[in-house]
């Protein structure tokens, strides 16, 4: 890039991203067209991790949050995210990527706002890889994930909609949970901090890395 500071931040994203891509596909016995799991997920988790170590600001974060938002509602052909993983290289790619990453953030929401803030995309993640890590033995990777989401129960309105259903990502009450909503800003709408925030929803902001009052 023709500038040094958003030509770093390229090269820190596209780091943590790879460097994701060591434990889950690289590490684990899962097979098959899973790309939307571990293509979403490492873009989730480099975005929150970017936040935490003061790469980019939180508003960075929500701003490609919606971009993908942007890009799933104006899909002419939206697709499930498993639909999208096996034609990813036929037109799939950006669903795979923009749904993908919605599903992530989506399930992050879902698991902190139905455990009290004590499970987390993070811990799904862990536990998926504990029980498929270095196995000699190989699983098909969309099986293996649906199962290990479908028994959070929190996690199936997700694994019904987006994962195998093809509806627009939901807006609701998932956002506006964790104190988030959708607010006009040049033209676009684009997602936001809530002007007035609950003790819950300022608890849950910080756990996906927000800092402000």
């Amino acid at each position: 890039m023709a500038f040094e500071y958003p030509a770093k931040q390229r090269l820190h994203e596209q780091l943590r991203h790879e460097l994701f891509h060591l434990w889950i596909p690289n590490a684990v016995g899962l097979t098959g067209t899973y790309d939307w799991f571990y293509e979403g997920f490492a873009m989730y988790i480099s975005l929150k991790t970017a936040v935490s170590l003061k790469r980019i600001r939180f508003d960075d974060m929500l701003d490609t949050l919606s971009r993908a938002y942007r890009i799933d509602r104006s899909a002419t052909r939206r697709r499930s995210l498993v639909e999208s993983s096996r034609e990813r290289w036929a037109g799939g790619e950006t669903q795979v990527y923009a749904r993908g990453l919605l599903a992530a953030f989506l399930s992050d929401l879902a698991l902190m706002g139905g455990s009290g803030e004590t499970r987390s995309a993070e811990g799904l993640l862990r536990g998926l890889f504990r029980k498929h890590a270095f196995s000699k033995e190989t699983s098909n990777g969309n099986d293996a994930v649906i199962a290990a989401m479908s028994a959070e129960p929190a996690l199936k309105k997700i694994v019904d909609g987006v994962i195998l259903g093809s509806g627009p990502v939901d807006r609701g009450p998932s956002l506006a949970a964790a104190g988030l909503e959708f607010s006009s800003k040049d033209g676009e709408q684009r997602l936001a901090v809530s002007g007035r925030t609950t003790g819950r929803q300022r608890s849950m902001l910080r756990k996906l890395g927000y800092n402000g009052r």
